[in-house]
């Protein structure tokens, strides 16, 4: 089995949808453990040896499909291990490197398109996979990685909803250029005090080595806004 990631508005929701989990998973003979939650009180009834997250510990980190989540904050958080960064610069190295993001919902993709017109341009050189790079291509790998700290910095709330809303509106936006395009997905929501914008998703591709129109690259940027 994997991890279960839900939600809910409130804590009596939220604990009710505990118990029909637990009950449900029990008639299978599972057995749920590494909880974790935003909240101490879904917490206090599960054994200690079942939890993930201890809320007294200092600055936690949970690691749940791939991403990192703080519940104290309920924020995700993205973190690489930069001591991993090959010495040697090949077409190799730099596609493993490039392959350790994992980024589900396009949070990361003004970052990660840039690896993907790296890899383009890497890929036309016509080199062998373990052939050293050109100095200028190694520059620009090392530069590239030497930016990646600061993703420690970088914080996105996990709920996109506010409480109690009245409104929901699903904003799309879809643009290229002559190196890529890309596509991205916001959610507005209202209550009767305020209004919020968060990013849901987003996608991003290289333009494809057929040169084609500005035009005709927005529209297949639109493509895979609708299809997303």
């Amino acid at each position: 089995m994997d991890d279960i990631l839900s939600g809910a508005d409130d804590i009596t929701t939220a604990k009710e949808m505990q118990r029909q989990l637990i009950g449900l998973m029990k008639e299978g003979c599972f057995h749920l453990y590494k909880w974790s939650a935003n909240s101490e009180e879904l917490l206090k009834d599960v054994p200690t040896e079942n939890k993930e997250f201890l809320f007294n510990e200092n600055d936690e980190l949970v690691k749940t499909l791939g991403l990192s989540w703080r519940p104290r904050e309920d924020t995700f958080m993205y973190q690489m291990n930069l001591q991993e960064v090959p010495v040697t610069i090949t077409k190799r190295t730099v596609l493993s490197f490039i392959s350790k993001f994992y980024d589900p919902l396009g949070l990361l993709q003004p970052i990660i398109i840039k690896t993907k017109m790296m890899i383009q341009k890497i890929w036309l050189l016509k080199i062998d996979w373990d052939q050293n790079l050109p100095r200028q291509e190694i520059e620009n790998f090392q530069r590239y990685v030497a930016e990646l700290h600061q993703l420690k910095d970088l914080k996105i709330p996990r709920c996109i909803l506010l409480k109690d809303s009245v409104a929901v509106h699903l904003i799309g936006f879809a643009d290229a250029s002559a190196q890529a395009y890309g596509a991205c997905l916001y959610v507005k929501s209202e209550n009767a005090n305020e209004t919020q914008i968060r990013l849901l998703c987003s996608k991003t591709r290289v333009a494809p080595l057929k040169t084609l129109s500005i035009p005709r690259l927005e529209l297949l940027a639109l493509r895979h806004c609708c299809r997303n």
